[in-house]
């Protein structure tokens, strides 16, 4: 009884001394299981290791719950999360500011004439002048992806005839026809997709046999002969008029970032208004005597090519 009753004591004051103890850790104690003898070194050792009691009891200390200073890292930590979140970019910071596009294109086209006299017929393609200019586009929002377009620059238009009758057809009667223009062309443009209406300005118009020798379209029989040069050869922009063409087709992006957008690029035009003034003055717009006003030439034309427009960013 009297050993009991130490133990006991010891026990209590064991308990009482662990409490004590200045540590990092705050630490929750089980209490010890005691046998009916404990020695004084199985009782200290219990400060971190089981203690093995003379009737093979051993008293268990257990660790609970955190530390004063995991607790203050822990809510550090939280801290720094919590203020990483508020400082990331929201989808509104990240978004693109408005900006517009411009810069160069080129292509190459080919083209052919959709009204022919009776008696000839279309002998090939011409293929035309490289179509060179720059363009720019004014987005109608901070996406890019629809705005009006404004294209600058120089393209023709040409195509090859010769008689129906192949029996006839010889390398004086075929004849290609070439119209250059300075072309104006202002356009909507819906994430790639390009509907316009060009505005050329004739700069040159020629024509030529199949043996290279220059031959004039323009029917000079309402000139006065005063008005015909010693050669033959008339400037036949002079008769030529403003040429309206609708144009159809894409510029379609590759690769769009915030220095550019490189596009593809294949247009279909026609030229709905004609290309001279008078049909009269049409050297093939007379079937049966009379002019008419449908073999005016009114070609169609396949353009592809590249644009590359660099992007302007605007606050």
């Amino acid at each position: 009884m009297k050993k009991l009753l130490t133990a006991c004591i010891l026990a209590i004051l064991a308990t009482g001394m662990l409490s004590a103890q200045p540590s990092e850790e705050k630490e929750i104690y089980s209490a010890p299981t005691l046998g009916y003898s404990i020695s004084g070194q199985d009782l200290f050792s219990s400060l971190g290791y089981g203690a093995v009691c003379e009737y093979g009891v051993t008293p268990k200390i257990g660790k609970g719950i955190e530390n004063d200073s995991t607790t203050a890292q822990l809510e550090k930590k939280e801290a720094a999360e919590r203020a990483t979140a508020t400082d990331a970019p929201t989808p509104a910071a990240t978004a693109k500011k408005y900006g517009i596009y411009i810069g160069p294109y080129a292509g190459v086209s080919i083209s052919s004439n959709t009204s022919v006299v009776e008696g000839r017929k279309l002998h090939n393609v011409g293929f035309n002048v490289p179509s060179i200019g720059g363009s720019i586009m004014v987005p109608f929002s901070e996406t890019g992806k629809v705005g009006g377009m404004l294209d600058i620059g120089v393209s023709g238009l040409s195509y090859t005839s010769k008689p129906s009758d192949d029996d006839v057809v010889t390398d004086q009667n075929t004849i290609t026809e070439h119209y250059n223009y300075f072309n104006i062309q202002p356009s909507l443009y819906l994430g790639g997709f390009v509907l316009g209406l060009n505005f050329g300005i004739p700069t040159s118009a020629e024509a030529e046999d199949a043996d290279g020798e220059s031959f004039t379209v323009y029917n000079m029989d309402g000139l006065d002969p005063e008005d015909i040069p010693e050669d033959g050869k008339v400037d036949e922009t002079a008769f030529l008029k403003t040429l309206m063409e609708v144009k159809v087709g894409g510029r379609i992006p590759m690769v769009d970032n915030d220095f550019g957008r490189l596009s593809f690029d294949v247009m279909v035009g026609y030229a709905f208004s004609g290309l001279y003034e008078d049909e009269e003055g049409y050297r093939y717009a007379y079937d049966e005597g009379d002019a008419k006003s449908e073999l005016n030439p009114k070609p169609v034309s396949i353009t592809l090519g590249l644009c590359y427009q660099f992007r302007v960013g605007i606050k």
